[in-house]
């Protein structure tokens, strides 16, 4: 589901529109906020990963 989630906001969708591809596709009813809110944190995961990376000078990580 994540993949799903990512692939279709690379191709430039909108929360709104992912889901309701969601909907379309696998049956499943999420709102756009929960998927703003979703691609939010996965925003602060990667830039939490990031900084973890360059404290331990891991350049090609970070």
């Amino acid at each position: 589901m994540s993949n799903f989630i990512i692939n279709e906001r690379l191709k430039q969708k909108d929360p709104t529109d992912i889901s309701r591809k969601l909907l379309r596709t696998y049956q499943i009813q999420t709102y756009p906020g929960d998927i703003f809110s979703w691609l939010d944190n996965f925003v602060r995961n990667l830039e939490a990963i990031e900084r973890i990376a360059n404290a331990y000078s891991q350049k090609k990580t970070s």
